[in-house]
């Protein structure tokens, strides 16, 4: 029996619950007009259980392959799949957000045109839980030197947009770094990497979707800032780059404005 050749892409959508967007999400995956790509569903946590009826859903798609673990948490889903995954190439999805159509296509072009890039990430579009566009993001290309002088100012890569090397995230052993900032911390320590390359390209190719179903309350971002500010210090003192200490700056200063903001009821 001949093996099916690896495709060039794996698509890591992780599932934690059942939701309304996540076939919607998937279709968005499955009708890309560039189709050398495998799904992997990763299903964990305590309901990974209760939701392994998805496969009932794909029984019959070749290309959607449905994992399950007990095991909760965002960061060993995704390296979970990664150590599964069969692509060269490992593409971000979350369920409930949806790709543009032809994300892949133009996804492949911008890496054929340019052989050195190592991870690359997009502008998104802003939808709400009808699907209605409430806003985009969305910037110039950036290089890599322009996204290196950033990164330690602000992390500029919106996580669910990024396509990356499987070998370099196997090279410095995937995600770590706890319950927040994954994305953040997983940015800083491929930047210690001098020969990655990163590339924006500044026109959404996502669309991400805001509904009351999100966690984003005000402890929860004070956490996150948190992180991110312990991230500045790890590779201030890792590196010494001083950009390092004005992103530390700049986030106490931010995160100063939005005591104020909220002590006087802004």
């Amino acid at each position: 029996m001949i093996e099916a050749p690896n495709p060039k892409y794996s698509v890591l959508l992780p599932v934690h619950t059942w939701h309304s967007f996540l076939v919607e999400a998937v279709e968005s995956i499955l009708l890309q007009t560039f189709q050398d790509f495998e799904l992997l569903l990763i299903c964990n946590g305590p309901e990974c259980l209760l939701i392994e009826n998805i496969k009932d859903l794909w029984q019959n798609e070749p290309r959607v392959t449905v994992l399950s673990t007990p095991i909760p948490g965002l960061v060993f889903a995704l390296n979970y799949g990664i150590h599964c995954a069969r692509g060269e190439w490992i593409v971000r999805m979350d369920s409930d957000d949806l790709s543009h159509f032809d994300r892949f296509e133009i996804t492949n072009m911008l890496l054929n045109k340019s052989h050195n890039i190592d991870i690359l990430s997009t502008g998104i579009e802003l939808i709400d839980e009808h699907g209605n566009t409430k806003g985009c993001y969305q910037i110039d290309d950036k290089l890599d030197s322009e996204l290196r002088s950033t990164l330690p100012i602000k992390s500029c890569l919106p996580h669910p947009t990024v396509v990356v090397k499987r070998s370099l995230l196997l090279q410095i052993g995937g995600y770590s770094y706890g319950q927040y900032s994954e994305d953040y911390d997983l940015w800083l320590r491929i930047r210690r990497q001098t020969d990655a390359v990163f590339f924006h390209y500044g026109k959404p190719l996502l669309k991400y979707r805001i509904h009351p179903d999100q966690v984003t309350n005000k402890n929860r971002l004070r956490t996150i800032f948190k992180y991110d500010l312990a991230l500045r210090f790890r590779e201030l003192l890792l590196s010494g780059d001083i950009l390092f200490l004005k992103g530390i700056f700049y986030a106490i200063g931010g995160e100063i404005r939005r005591s104020i903001n909220r002590f006087c009821g802004n």
